[in-house]
């Protein structure tokens, strides 16, 4: 299930890039017809965070987009995933996909961004610490947003690439 999210994410942002969004949205529906396929545990860990990854390029790509069918279908999608997450574990669909925008190595520590909000992480909220040295800017994380005394903070991050 990981092999086949992240192949579906990785796919569907190159046709994003090169303007070929038909194309990315048959690649987003076969992601989705993939986490249909399989019992809710499989989509535990790195396959729910692709999908959450995939419901977030389908939101961003609605925006680009002008012909009905196609925006039917990513809505379609997009919510079929959510469905799917929230039917594994209802907390899923709060988490989010986020580009780091700083790495203070040496600090361990960083920033990313996400819906138009800036987050702090520090290395322990990482799920796999050995993710940290492949953290850089333009990263892709997903984490849980919470709001603590000190601010923003992305908790229980995980690396996408």
């Amino acid at each position: 299930m990981a092999i086949g999210m992240r192949a579906g994410v990785y796919e569907a942002e190159k046709r994003v890039t090169n303007a070929q969004y038909e194309s990315a949205v048959e690649i987003i529906e076969a992601a989705a017809n993939l986490a249909d396929s399989g019992r809710s545990e499989m989509l535990v860990g790195e396959p729910a965070d692709r999908a959450v990854q995939l419901i977030d390029l389908s939101e961003r790509l609605l925006r680009r987009m002008d012909d009905d069918f196609l925006i039917e279908s990513l809505e379609n999608f997009s919510a079929r995933l959510k469905d799917r997450l929230r039917a594994t574990d209802p907390a899923l669909v709060e988490r989010r996909v986020g580009t780091v925008t700083r790495v203070l190595q040496e600090k361990m520590y960083g920033f990313t961004r996400s819906w138009g909000r800036d987050y702090f992480f520090h290395v322990k909220e990482l799920l796999d610490e050995g993710e940290w040295s492949y953290l850089d800017s333009g990263s892709s994380i997903a984490f849980y947003p919470d709001e603590g005394q000190k601010g923003l903070r992305a908790t229980a991050v995980r690396w996408l690439g």
